[in-house]
């Protein structure tokens, strides 16, 4: 398809645009997957191919979210008929898939500049062929880990290329300083990037041809310098429900056009917003923070009631945790909602500026599980989290239990506590006392299907099993353990969505050992290898 994409008459490019963004939308119903982000680059990845010659040159996604179109003209419409599918076309740049067209995967923001500058000077330094583009949207683009890429591509004058897609939108509108004042230019060109002087309508193929045609020529120069070419886009363009909604259309399940307003918050979320909302109402001094994630996490509602205590501080993981350390120790009781995939962000944060001060910040850690993507998943927080000596770990074991948690999470003054919950209901099983010498001990609530299965075809090999549902991962309940289980139970099952290496289970396996028990213990969780 490349090959009479180079061929195609502008008139029949317009018209493959329009196909590509018919099977988007079809595709898309059918399996679930992101939207409105796709159907805004549909021309400017046309364009791209077009002027550009994968895989020689290597177009980077940053997020990889709207890569649809990008993995339609490199695979064909036939492959993309597998997308989502058991063994089909990932939804995210995959260089397991295609390390030819794929040649930089993605998932989470801001890492896409960072990846064309070690891309760039691989090429230079070993003497191949190609130039390598990023694009990358108008939320990303001022993330830090962008900044510095910046910095560090216009010290060093790498020659590429950055595509700006500004559309105005993370998930949720973007925020932030910039996104006031538009002044992209003026930043790439204060870190020594030449700019594209005109802002393309990308939707135009004829403009966007031009203005990739002029900057391949300006690349290929003994004298170039790394280039900005800034292009307007409209998320969920050319599905008239999706452009006027693009934040509900962003991430959408199978079936959207059977419905007139897809959900995009879970009921969980939703069950903990309700309840932050009633403690904002008692206690002043609560505030809540989000990473760019408000209407995914259920806090559209808080943003709207209490303006002022809600702060979304935008694609910037690392700043909320600190930003929430900073409201801890002068007094304000922050809680930060955050998707347990992006929380490994902000890793150095949580230990150098919240665990070692023992400051109080609340940590609601929602879409825990191995879910969509692997770059996506929700399983190593627990074992990340354990080690940092000051902070106090649970996972709600139902809908009481979790509105429980977080009055207990108000509560924490004195150390940096979390509660960690999957993204859907039903996740929480059901205590049963057994008959045999069996226990099942369950952490909280299981959300990963493979697990859940585990689970199932070991308590139909062990139907006389107790099943205890537990809550505290950190601190261990010792004295459940010590007097409830281990002097009871002849074989333990230890279940949790998350890894087994650093986990709840293999805590439970050492105070066991420690304890010189003498049953068989095994640990059942998210093995890595069995997801990837």
């Amino acid at each position: 398809m490349l090959q009479r994409l180079k061929a195609m008459p502008l008139p029949q490019l317009a018209k493959l645009a329009a196909q590509i963004r018919e099977q988007i939308i079809s595709i898309v119903n059918r399996s679930g997957g992101h939207l409105s982000s796709n159907l805004g680059v549909v021309e400017l990845t046309l364009a791209w191919h077009r002027v550009f010659s994968a895989p020689e040159d290597q177009l980077i996604f940053d997020v990889g979210h709207q890569c649809y179109t990008h993995k339609i003209l490199t695979r064909g419409f036939d492959a993309f008929q597998s997308f989502r599918q058991p063994h089909g076309l990932a939804g995210f740049p995959n260089r397991f898939e295609s390390a030819d067209f794929d040649p930089f995967g993605a998932g989470h923001a801001s890492t896409s500049l960072s990846a064309v500058a070690g891309l760039s000077r691989a090429k230079r330094l070993l003497n191949k062929k190609g130039l390598v583009t990023a694009l990358i949207g108008d939320a990303s683009f001022v993330g830090g880990l962008s900044l510095e890429a910046l910095n560090d591509i216009g010290f060093h004058q790498d020659p590429l290329l950055i595509i700006l897609n500004d559309n105005g939108f993370s998930i949720d509108p973007t925020v932030g300083g910039l996104s006031q004042t538009h002044r992209y230019h003026q930043l790439a060109e204060s870190f020594g990037i030449q700019v594209h002087p005109e802002i393309i309508d990308g939707h135009d193929l004829s403009a966007l041809l031009k203005a990739f045609r002029q900057a391949r020529r300006s690349l290929l120069k003994p004298s170039a310098r790394p280039l900005l070419i800034h292009v307007r886009t409209i998320k969920g363009f050319g599905l008239e429900r999706s452009r006027h909604d693009p934040v509900n259309h962003h991430g959408i399940k199978a079936n959207f056009l059977s419905h007139n307003s897809p959900t995009i918050s879970s009921p969980t979320d939703d069950l903990v917003a309700r309840e932050l909302l009633s403690l904002m109402t008692k206690d002043k001094s609560v505030v809540v923070l989000t990473p760019a994630m408000g209407s995914r996490s259920g806090l559209s509602v808080i943003q709207s009631t209490f303006p002022d205590r809600f702060f979304d501080v935008g694609i910037a993981e690392e700043h909320a945790a600190v930003t929430a350390a900073g409201m801890a120790a002068n007094g304000l009781k922050p809680f930060l909602m955050i998707y347990s995939t992006f929380l490994q962000r902000a890793y150095d944060q949580l230990l150098h500026d919240i665990d070692i001060q023992r400051l109080p910040v609340r940590l609601l850690i929602n879409r825990i599980g191995a879910h969509d993507h692997i770059t996506h998943f929700g399983i190593y927080d627990i074992s990340f989290l354990q080690p940092l000596p000051h902070f106090a770990l649970r996972a709600p074991t139902s809908d009481a239990d979790l509105i429980k948690q977080i009055h207990w999470l108000h509560s924490q003054d004195n150390c940096p506590s979390s509660i960690r919950f999957p993204g859907s209901r039903g996740f929480f099983l059901t205590p049963t006392a057994g008959t045999d010498q069996t226990a099942f001990l369950i952490l909280g609530g299981l959300d990963t299907p493979s697990l859940i299965d585990q689970y199932q075809a070991l308590l139909n090999t062990h139907p006389e099993a107790s099943v205890f549902l537990l809550n505290q991962i950190k601190p261990l309940p010792r004295d459940f353990l010590l007097k409830k289980i281990l002097p009871h139970f002849s074989q333990i099952f230890t279940f949790e969505d998350g890894v087994i290496t650093g986990g709840w289970g293999e805590q439970i396996s050492l105070l066991a050992q420690q304890q010189n028990w003498g049953g068989e213990i095994r640990n059942v969780g998210n093995g890595i290898e069995n997801l990837i």
